[in-house]
């Protein structure tokens, strides 16, 4: 059980070795114990993308976000993790999901109850990952206390 307000991570994968890199959507994978879907009311806080090895997607552009809005979390990255152990985090990368660049400031995403809003993608545009291994964390909390999976 959480409590109101705990900070919460998630994990997850993307390896070019296992899942490829076709220009698409492709489905993020869970790491640890985690579930494959955000759960409904979950706040997400930031995301934050490590390259285990280097990203790779000559002339193509690579975005994260749920698939309702696949470029929501993080904008093109392609550039800033081009290098091994280089991280992005929302703010950085700002998808308008988490960054009001109006104000310039930091928002808070409501995960909902449509399997859309509570996946995690990479989308990849324009020409196909060629290489790359990332590790996506997602942090949030619950605003109520719930169990979750």
């Amino acid at each position: 059980m959480f409590r109101k307000l705990e900070k919460v991570s998630r994990e997850y994968l993307y390896d070019f070795a296992v899942q490829g890199g076709a220009v698409g959507a492709i489905t993020l994978v869970p790491v640890g114990p985690n579930t494959a879907a955000l759960p409904e009311g979950f706040l997400v806080e930031m995301v934050t993308v490590v390259a285990e090895e280097a990203l790779v997607a000559a002339g193509g552009t690579v975005t994260c976000g749920p698939s309702v809005d696949s470029d929501g979390y993080l904008v093109d990255m392609v550039a800033a993790l081009g290098t091994i152990g280089n991280v992005v985090r929302s703010g950085q990368s700002a998808g308008a999901l988490l960054w009001d660049n109006t104000n310039d400031a930091e928002i808070t995403y409501r995960v909902g109850s449509a399997a859309n809003t509570q996946d995690v993608v990479l989308q990849v545009g324009t020409a196909a990952i060629t290489a790359g291994k990332l590790r996506v964390r997602v942090d949030g909390v619950f605003p109520t206390s719930r169990v979750v999976g």
